[in-house]
């Protein structure tokens, strides 16, 4: 199981490669897999070969867990979350790029590129002090850096959030323009 010194060293290694997409998860159990087979020897495992989940035994691991599951959920887990998003359009902005050339397609690269740069800084950037606020402050003293840091990705996840959608738009108009269709009002 990893330490939260750990978790601060991966993200060490994040930032040397923040112009890639990238999102933070757990690892999950497959059934069949040698993970599975250990957790299950171990007794760590919940529910059935459908849905195997498990706990973390180190307590600071899991009070690191409950803390992201709250404060960086729509950046990170939730359905339409902003770093599944830059993944998503990182894929089409590179199938643009391969198959399109002009100032068009370079000033949406360009712009795409800074806001995954962005997105990626400030992601690692709230990881790293809700970590860190975990393991420096206990009860009330982290809830209120936890809400802190909240106000903190709520604000720059809706900025990210919008420049996500125009980009997207933009995208979208440039597919209908290059296979000569038109757009819908």
């Amino acid at each position: 199981e990893a330490t939260a010194d750990t978790m601060l060293a991966y993200l060490r290694f994040v930032r040397h490669h923040l112009t890639q997409p990238f999102s933070f998860c757990r690892a999950e159990i497959y059934t069949g897999t040698p993970l599975e087979q250990r957790m299950r020897l171990a007794g760590r495992t919940q529910g059935d070969y459908l849905a195997r989940t498990y706990e973390y035994t180190d307590p600071l691991i899991s009070k690191i867990w409950q803390a992201g599951q709250t404060l960086l959920r729509d950046r990170c887990w939730a359905y339409n979350h902003i770093l599944g998003q830059v993944v998503r359009l990182d894929h089409l902005v590179t199938i643009l790029e391969h198959f399109y050339e002009g100032p068009e397609v370079s000033d949406l690269v360009g712009e795409f590129a800074a806001l995954k740069l962005e997105v990626n800084t400030d992601s690692v950037e709230l990881f790293e002090a809700m970590i860190q606020a975990c393991k420096d402050l206990d009860g009330a003293p982290l809830e209120a850096r936890l809400a802190q840091l909240g106000e903190r990705e709520q604000a720059s996840r809706e900025k990210f959030q919008r420049r996500l959608c125009h980009i997207n738009q933009e995208l979208h108009e440039f597919a209908l323009d290059s296979v000569g269709l038109e757009k819908r009002a």
